[in-house]
Order: C-alpha cells, then sequence, then structure tokens
C-alpha cells in the first residue's frame, strides 16, 4: 500500500484547501487506521511502501498490527506505482492501493487476487475516473509503462488501459470512492471536531462496507 507521512500541508493536498491542512492530515491518519482494522487477512500479507522513508515506523504504529514496510520508490506515480508491483511479484500476484479509499476491505482484495487466476493485469475502478487498485500477475510488470497516462484526472483509468498491450487480459472488479476532494467526504467527517475525527472516519468506511 502506498502511504505517505500524515503531515499538515505533505498529505491530502487537495483536501487540505478546501477545509484546512491539519483537519485532512488528521483524516489520512484516520484512514491508514481504518485500513489496518479492515484489511487484516491470513491468506495475502501487507507491505506499507512509505514516503518519505523516516515516516515508516510512524506509519507501522498508525497501522494498529504488525506489517512490513519499505520505502517509496522516487519519480512519478507511475514509477513508484511499477517499483511496488516489481518488489511485491517476486512472491507471485500483487496488487498495489493507496490510502485514498478507506471503505475497502479484504474481501475486496481477495476478489482482486483471484481475478488474477484468469487475469494479467486486474483494476479497481475509481469513481472520479481513477483507479483504487491495480494488480498484476507474476508473470506482466514489464508491460507496465504508463505511458501517456494523465495522472490524476477524470482520464487516469482509460489511460491506463489504453497504454497496456493489446493482448493482455484485463479484469476490473468493483468500484470504490477515493477520497481527494472535500465534496466526496461525507458530513460528519467535514464537520467533527479535530478530537473526533478518526470515530467520524471510521463510521463513513464501516457505512460503506
Amino acid at each position: 500500500m502506498l502511504t505517505k507521512a500524515p503531515v499538515a500541508g505533505l498529505v491530502k493536498t487537495r483536501l487540505g484547501l478546501s477545509i484546512g491542512h491539519g483537519r485532512a492530515a488528521a483524516i489520512y491518519r484516520g484512514f491508514v487506521r481504518c485500513l489496518g482494522r479492515r484489511l487484516a487477512d491470513r491468506s495475502y500479507s501487507v507491505t506499507l511502501a512509505v514516503d518519505p522513508p523516516t515516516a515508516q515506523h510512524q506509519l507501522a504504529a498508525l497501522w494498529g498490527r504488525p506489517v512490513q514496510s519499505m520505502a517509496q520508490a522516487r519519480g512519478g506515480l507511475g514509477e513508484r506505482i511499477r517499483a511496488a508491483l516489481d518488489a511485491g511479484r517476486r512472491r507471485g500476484a500483487v496488487v498495489v492501493i493507496g490510502a485514498d479509499a478507506p471503505a475497502v476491505s479484504a474481501r475486496c482484495l481477495v476478489t482482486a487476487f483471484k481475478a488474477l487466476d484468469r487475469a494479467d493485469i486486474v483494476l479497481g475502478p475509481a469513481q472520479d475516473g481513477g483507479f483504487w487498485l491495480i494488480g498484476i500477475s507474476g508473470r506482466r510488470a514489464d508491460a507496465l509503462t504508463f505511458d501517456g497516462v494523465r495522472w490524476s484526472s477524470a482520464s487516469t483509468l482509460s489511460d491506463v488501459i489504453a497504454s497496456l498491450p493489446s493482448k493482455m487480459r484485463v479484469v476490473k472488479i468493483h468500484t470504490h470512492k477515493d477520497i481527494d476532494e472535500v465534496e466526496e467526504l461525507e458530513p460528519p467527517v467535514v464537520t467533527a471536531p479535530l478530537p473526533h475525527l478518526l470515530i467520524s472516519t471510521q463510521f463513513q468506511s464501516s457505512q460503506s462496507s
């Protein structure tokens, strides 16, 4: 899972422009805690790819249970995703998610891994035109170039699919909501006082499961 240090002004910056960077960072911390609880499953292992690397202990503590961590690769989002996929595929099929979709559950990841039994690539579409998950079988990481992908746009998912070789088998699973803008948050999370943001965030993700 790609994660960032939950520092005001460095994480969820688009959200922070609307609700304040301190509140946005607190919401992000809540997302990481929620996912640490929701993604607990013995059928797969989780590794946190952390930016910057010095925040690995902080993110592992937020996760709330023993977890492996590694530094994120340098470069743009495509390079970081590809590096995380390449690191994981040495053990077989691998999927990458971010911490922007707190409603994701262990069942979602199991569904993605099962899809890779019959596909080269699995994608989890996001409501905003991007994706909340990308996964590869252990065989095809070299095919991911991400050439021409317009990141953080309504065309991101379609661009990723267009960048893949035509012979690759692609499967889409269910859609989730990535939370990048204030309009994508539920009112209890937007208006909660800072000490209660974690509770409100957990309420939102449990209602979406």
